[in-house]
């Protein structure tokens, strides 16, 4: 029982970290102003957009940012 709940928690952990990860990737390059040929055209394009871009080096950056570490 115990082992089953570190592994839930890992996997919490992890799914967390990953959202983390997206919603900075996001919230980053909405700031930088990346996509922002869509704005008024179609708010759909533009989330699409920024969910595909990618603003910095390495995933490690965003949960860094994301958790407000750096």
């Amino acid at each position: 029982m115990r082992n089953a709940l570190i592994v839930f928690l890992v996997a919490m952990l992890i799914w967390f970290g990953v959202t983390i990860v997206r919603l900075e990737n996001y919230r980053y390059a909405a700031s930088l102003g990346m996509c922002d040929q869509y704005i008024g055209l179609s708010l759909h394009r533009r989330d699409a957009c920024l969910n595909g871009k990618e603003t910095r080096t390495n995933w490690v950056y965003n949960l860094l940012y994301g958790l407000r570490l750096i």
